[in-house]
């Protein structure tokens, strides 16, 4: 199972998520920074994994660091995908389970020397899955 995709196809399937992001043509999740100058848009990471062995000694489950990272051009749309992003998930039972450990804000200038900004809401999880 590949975590990211399994929460984008989650995300995708909101209507209020697709409606923050981009439209369902082209909604706007990335796993990498590079894409990030078109926003709104959501960039998940995930980090390093630990099996987690079973009695038998067979491979159960995964557990790994998760990051969505919720960016967009002003703090208020940042917070309302953000918290989108959160009411789905926090309601979500199935292939996965993620604990909500931190979050965070951050602003990032467009280029150098700018005062125009990108906002970003930020939530780390530990998630865990099957393999």
């Amino acid at each position: 199972m590949n975590l990211c995709t399994e929460v984008r196809a989650l995300a995708i399937a909101d209507a209020t998520i697709v409606g923050k992001i981009g439209g369902a043509s082209a909604p706007r999740f990335w796993n990498e920074w590079q894409r990030t100058y078109t926003v709104p848009c959501a960039v998940m990471e995930l980090g390093a994994m630990k099996e987690s062995d079973e009695l038998d000694g067979q491979v159960g489950m995964v557990i790994a660091d998760f990051t969505i990272t919720c960016r967009a051009a002003t703090e208020t749309a940042a917070y309302e995908l953000w918290q989108a992003m959160r009411t789905k998930l926090a309601g979500y039972s199935g292939t996965f389970d993620l604990v909500l450990e931190s979050t965070d804000s951050t602003s990032t200038p467009l280029a150098e020397g700018s005062t125009d900004c990108w906002y970003d809401k930020i939530m780390n999880f530990h998630g865990i899955f099957t393999p």
